[in-house]
């Protein structure tokens, strides 16, 4: 599913839409025993029972709560600062399902492809029809850290294509028949980590998604993780304001902890997963070139099995009705 329909979907299913203001970020907050007042950066101010970043990797509201504490806790201020680090970079891009050169399909429908090279691995997907989703994944030459991994320009991401775009993603097609192919592109670093700090201010504020947790693309569950941790986070919530219309402070922090502790170990456990996948399939180290044929020994289903049992773990709305097995 494209990110733009899923997000899409959420927008056009929101009863009151007046609420969304779009690109307006926030500059400040002022927090008091009932409620949290956030100062934006379009000069307005707007008023809340609480705050929830979930703003990204280079996250506002955690860089805010991280000043916040920075005399008082220079330890915590600084994880809250700098919670990820970036050991691999990488091109995501949709292409037309045409290969320039052959005027062929570079891949049926419902098909992935998967390629391992050393330092280098790809992925490419035709999940949309007429539409191939592809990623180009490169391990960095050194190790940065947020807030100072690089940003990428559309250079850089030619640059990698100069490079690489010779090998094969497919059994006949290249990196580069997909370049030549694209509609959209773009280069980023591959931030990864867990937030070793609370994921709360003991108080209003709280963080959610990948201002939390980031995790390498390669295994392709990063995403369903942040879902899970707002199906977690929403639960407590409702389950919250059902008990009490006017929570306060320590009920909605105690539902803060209460979420992390039910998604932080879900969240811990996908890193280490696809941190691995990640290097796995970029053959790092001589271990893992050495794995590779007795990985090829397993069952195809075991994969499969195992990632299932993990996700019917899942949470649920509990709010909800059950949906039919």
């Amino acid at each position: 599913m494209e990110r733009r329909f899923h997000l899409e979907t959420l927008y056009n299913n929101l009863q009151d839409k007046s609420k969304v203001h779009s690109n307006v970020g926030v500059q400040s907050f002022e927090e008091t025993a009932s409620g949290v007042t956030v100062l934006a950066t379009n000069g307005k101010r707007y008023e809340g029972s609480i705050l929830v970043g979930a703003d990204g990797a280079h996250s506002t509201i955690r860089q805010l709560l991280s000043e916040a504490v920075a005399g008082t806790d220079p330890v915590r201020a600084e994880n809250l600062r700098s919670p990820f680090t970036a050991s691999y970079r990488s091109i995501f891009a949709t292409s037309q399902n045409i290969n320039l050169g052959t005027q062929r399909p570079f891949i049926p429908d419902g098909t992935v492809n998967v390629a391992y090279h050393r330092g280098v691995s790809g992925v490419a997907a035709s999940g949309v029809e007429g539409l191939v989703f592809w990623f180009l994944f490169v391990k960095n030459d050194e190790i940065t850290r947020t807030p100072d991994c690089p940003r990428y320009s559309e250079k850089d991401a030619e640059a990698a294509i100069e490079q690489f775009g010779h090998l094969n993603l497919g059994a006949d097609y290249t990196f580069r028949d997909l370049w030549n192919s694209k509609t959209l592109a773009a280069m980023f670093p591959m931030e990864e980590g867990v937030l070793k700090a609370p994921w709360n201010n003991g108080g209003r504020v709280v963080l959610l998604g990948d201002s939390v947790s980031k995790t390498t693309v390669n295994a392709g569950i990063g995403g369903n993780t942040h879902v899970e941790g707002v199906c977690h986070f929403i639960n407590g919530l409702v389950g919250l304001v059902k008990q009490n219309h006017a929570p306060s402070t320590k009920e909605i922090t105690e539902m803060f902890n209460s979420y992390e502790t039910k998604q932080r170990p879900r969240s811990e456990l996908i890193l280490k997963l696809s941190a691995f996948v990640t290097r796995y399939e970029a053959m790092e180290t001589w271990w893992l070139r050495l794995l590779m044929p007795i990985m090829r020994l397993l069952p195809d289903g075991l994969v499969s099995t195992l990632l299932g049992k993990h996700f019917a773990a899942a949470p649920l709305f509990d709010f909800l009705p059950k949906p039919d097995p």
